[in-house]
């Protein structure tokens, strides 16, 4: 997924005067009106919170997390302790599946995990080199070579996001630098990559092309060349589910955002525009984001911090409005979850909307910043909050709707 690396503060009920407008147009007729009265304006209040340690034997290190969207459970990836760990909302520990190796069950670096429609699942290792299966209950099944290894895109590795149906996984280039003549990949496609009847991986499929612009900032100081991301970058957003990949275009004007999902052969299953409130990138915009990459203190071999400041500055790319959101979550809801530049004293927004609904105004959603947001199911959202000492804690807010009473109400 691309996960939401974004944060939150201690919960605490906003009163419902202050929705800010949100305009959106669908693709259809029917289309909801500017300031639509139906959008849902929703906050978080805290209700879990586990860290690992105790009597449990699992200790948290690098770790994000998936909400199970069959059963009631939250499954921990550490990336560092190279296991996945599953858990009841309150912190109870279920089971503990992986360790360090090569052999069957074990990681050499789980990046990833899916869940299956059976309640089985899979866990990515790397970008792809291997997919090892579970049963819903953690008993391993089998483990499969992922296409990485042989597959490629014009001299580019790819890295696996998901399978793909009947043995096939999609699949995306690395993008960077891409050639030996040091040009950036402009454009790039989502692909699918399968096996020919004699089980060879056959060269990968594209499928749907994808926008990848403004997506590198390379900065040149002296001799050198600094590649960072583009702060303000519109290149195109993806999620991926088994089956299901979903993509956000943002280069279609100030504030749109528009979202396409296809299936493995590349048709599309729904479309949609959303239009939203555009804001202006402003100098002091600019500034506040610039301060938070620290770039006055960054390592670089023979250049000073204020140099490569100054570099970064007159080779950033500066649209005149900023992108209509930041990143995409495909969620175990059922929802794609975009995040944006819009924030509310303490809080961050998120807009949220049904996959496949292409008429309903998008749910906006009003999350602390200090929670780094990983999944959500209908009634919470998860996600992974540092302590002063570096420790992750696994925390769930639930959702409420500002204005009506404390109690649980499903998003369906």
């Amino acid at each position: 997924m691309n996960e939401f690396p974004l944060p939150m503060l201690p919960g605490r009920r906003l009163r419902a005067a202050a929705p800010v407008a949100l305009l959106c147009l669908a693709c259809d007729a029917d289309a909801p009106a500017p300031g639509n009265p139906n959008t849902r304006t929703w906050i978080t209040e805290p209700e879990y919170r586990f860290t690992s340690g105790g009597e449990t034997g699992v200790l948290f290190s690098h770790v994000y997390l998936r909400a199970d969207p069959n059963r009631d459970r939250v499954f921990v990836i550490d990336r560092i302790d190279r296991q996945v760990s599953a858990w009841t909302p309150d912190g109870s520990l279920i089971f503990v599946v992986g360790r360090p190796g090569d052999g069957p069950g074990e990681f050499m670096l789980p990046t990833r995990l899916h869940f299956q429609d059976d309640g089985g699942f899979y866990v990515r290792e790397g970008y792809g080199s291997r997919f090892t299966y579970y049963s819903a209950d953690g008993v391993l099944t089998r483990t499969e070579p992922g296409p990485r290894a042989t597959a490629s895109y014009q001299g580019l590795s790819v890295s696996v996001e998901a399978t793909a149906g009947a043995g096939a996984y999609f699949v995306v280039p690395q993008t960077g630098l891409a050639s030996a003549t040091d040009s950036l990949v402009e454009r790039y496609p989502v692909m699918r990559a399968r096996r020919s009847g004699g089980g060879r991986w056959l060269p990968p499929e594209p499928v749907f092309w994808m926008n990848n612009r403004n997506r590198w900032h390379a900065v040149p100081v002296k001799s050198r060349t600094a590649f960072f991301g583009q702060l303000f970058g519109d290149y195109d957003l993806s999620g991926f589910r088994p089956g299901v990949a979903v993509v956000a275009r943002r280069t279609q004007g100030p504030g749109v955002v528009e979202l396409t999902e296809m299936n493995p052969d590349g048709d599309t299953i729904w479309h949609r525009h959303l239009q939203f409130e555009p804001i202006r990138l402003t100098p002091e915009r600019t500034w506040r984001e610039a301060e938070k990459l620290e770039l006055e203190s960054t390592a670089f071999p023979g250049v000073s911090g204020l140099e490569l400041r100054k570099a970064w500055e007159e080779t950033l790319y500066r649209p005149a409005h900023l992108p209509g959101a930041i990143n995409l979550a495909l969620t175990a809801s059922g929802e794609v979850w975009l995040s944006t530049f819009e924030e509310l004293d303490t809080l961050r927004v998120f807009y949220a909307l049904r996959r496949g609904d292409v008429a309903r105004a998008p749910e906006r959603v009003l999350v602390p910043k200090w929670l780094s947001v990983q999944d959500v199911t209908d009634t919470h959202v998860w996600g992974i909050l540092e302590d002063d000492l570096g420790l992750p804690h696994v925390v769930g807010r639930r959702l409420m709707p500002i204005g009506e009473s404390v109690v649980e109400v499903p998003r369906r």
